[in-house]
């Protein structure tokens, strides 16, 4: 999964909504958490899991996987608010 935004030129253009021609910028690019380059797609997935504690003496099962796909949507969205905001703020600092 790649992570990319609308190019600065473009975000400060005028037609910007309306234009056709839009550039973006990328920022990195994501592995799949269940991509490996050896795993055969006939092979069965074997998941590995972890036991982890969520309060109250309540220990759960999970696959460490789905945790680390979380972790990723929560890094990504978080990235890409802290872009906004801090643009945000420069252009505020600009008026």
């Amino acid at each position: 999964m790649g992570l990319s935004k609308l190019a600065k030129a473009c975000r400060e253009c005028p037609f910007k909504d309306t234009c056709q021609n839009k550039r973006m910028e990328a920022h990195g690019y994501l592995m799949p958490a269940t991509m490996n380059a050896g795993m055969s797609a006939a092979a069965p997935i074997f998941r590995e899991t972890t036991t982890i504690n969520i309060g109250d003496g309540t220990m759960v099962e999970v696959y460490k996987d789905d945790i680390k796909r979380e972790l990723e949507k929560i890094y990504i969205h978080h990235y890409l608010n802290l872009e906004v905001n801090m643009e945000d703020k420069k252009k505020d600092d600009n008026l």
